[in-house]
């Protein structure tokens, strides 16, 4: 490939790294472990990107200060190459289990491949076990570059394994999410091991990075801080489109029963815990389409875009076959019950704190049943027992 071309799409994927990183920094919430990450990914790709345009400039020119400039720039690249690599685990771990506790003690281990780099290129000058430069100052890659890439693909596949083993567990939506878009730099990658001359790789990630940047992080700075859903604000705005266009939807208002219970027994910390959880089953019951908000506290609300007065009732079935799967299971300490609010409008002269306070209203006079049949059988287990 042409090197002016090679450079061309490098900087390309520079420039569109910086203005990521600018937007991003100004834009996204304080101090969240994700904008952390994110940004540590987007730094290191500017940095490796940066190399590999470096290194297009040296090779092929045989004078002294081009041979030394070989040398160094594609050391610096090789060691440094797997740095976003680590970046990019440790945020796909948080993204799917949502615990950066774990990320902190799992960090040394997503380092790895970038160790086992920075050992192999120390030793290379006397073993030329990464590269060699060649006479005429050509840049020849050998076996050792294999090494490192390989331990990253079996971190990667393992990471996956473990995600499909505790998929009940995690956001399943996320994990589809950044493994779909981690594709296309895991093939790249591959390529160009086993092909010299190919050079597509930073772009790659720095496409990845973008994509997941417009589904995953952009997105996420309109959501809820802690369940990650939409807020009360961008749903009320989606129904209030869907009126101007007399278009008909249905809403399902939902409350958790005994919430209190279980923050009262078991803290708050797992409280919170058992909202995301809530926050999965609900995301895994919807359509794409349909849109999931939490409303505030321990409550929810959803948004089903389909035409049909039935597909309301269709959710809420899927979302209690999903809650009475989780509590069989038993693989948290507490069980969770819900209360819900149905009702489907095809009216275009409706105020929206209307629509609310209907679907509310619904959603309380459940509760009350639930409640009053939860008192009923308690009543006739304690008589039987007496």
């Amino acid at each position: 490939m042409n090197i002016v071309v090679k450079i061309d799409i490098l900087i390309f994927s520079i420039i569109l790294l910086g203005f990521l990183l600018g937007y991003y920094v100004i834009n996204a919430p304080q101090k969240t472990p994700a904008k952390k990450m994110f940004i540590v990914i987007i730094v290191t790709l500017m940095l490796n990107t940066t190399l590999a345009a470096l290194a297009c400039v040296p090779n092929g020119i045989d004078e002294p200060w081009a041979i030394s400039m070989n040398k160094w720039v594609n050391s610096l690249l090789l060691a440094f190459t797997y740095l976003p690599v680590a970046a990019w685990l440790a945020y796909i771990d948080h993204k799917i289990f949502n615990n950066f506790d774990n990320i902190k003690k799992r960090s040394m281990i997503y380092l790895i491949p970038f160790f086992v780099a920075v050992i192999l290129v120390a030793i290379n000058s006397a073993a030329g076990f990464m590269f060699t430069i060649e006479p005429g100052n050509v840049y020849t890659r050998q076996f050792g570059v294999v090494i490192a890439a390989v331990i990253m693909y079996l971190m990667l596949i393992a990471l996956l394994y473990v995600s499909q083993r505790l998929k009940a567990r995690i956001n399943t939506k996320h994990l589809k999410v950044v493994f779909l878009f981690m594709l296309f730099p895991i093939i790249t990658s591959i390529v160009q091991v086993l092909f010299t001359g190919v050079n597509f790789l930073w772009p790659a990630f720095a496409f990845a990075t973008f994509m997941a940047f417009l589904l995953l992080e952009k997105d996420a700075m309109l959501k809820d801080s802690l369940t990650k859903l939409n807020t009360r604000v961008a749903l009320e705005a989606r129904v209030k489109l869907k009126l101007r266009r007399h278009e008909p939807f249905s809403l399902i208002m939902i409350d958790l029963d005994d919430f209190k219970l279980i923050n009262d027994t078991f803290g708050h910390r797992i409280g919170d815990d058992a909202l995301m959880v809530v926050a999965s089953i609900l995301e895994d019951s919807v359509k794409r389409t349909d849109m999931v908000c939490r409303y505030g506290g321990d409550e929810f609300l959803i948004l089903v875009e389909s035409p049909r007065a039935t597909a309301a009732m269709y959710i809420k079935d899927r979302i209690e076959s999903r809650l009475s799967a989780f509590n069989k299971k038993k693989v948290k300490s507490y069980n969770l019950a819900m209360s819900f609010g149905l009702k489907f409008y095809n009216k275009s002269n409706v105020h929206i704190k209307q629509l609310l306070s209907e679907v509310d209203q619904l959603m309380y006079a459940d509760k009350e049943n639930n409640r009053k049949a939860a008192a009923a059988r308690t009543f006739f287990a304690h008589r039987d027992r007496s």
